[in-house]
């Protein structure tokens, strides 16, 4: 039963991770486009 209870929150702990790496990631990839497009219409108005 213990083993068992680790290895849930191992995966519940992965699980997180992935889900907060994931969130991340798409928040950095949105304020690159973000100010990528800022810069683009400020090279050609």
């Amino acid at each position: 039963m213990v083993m068992e209870a680790n290895t849930f929150q191992h995966l519940l702990s992965l699980h997180i991770i992935q889900t907060q790496a994931h969130h991340l990631s798409f928040l950095h990839n949105h304020h690159y486009h973000h100010q990528h497009s800022i810069h683009y219409q400020l090279q050609n108005p």
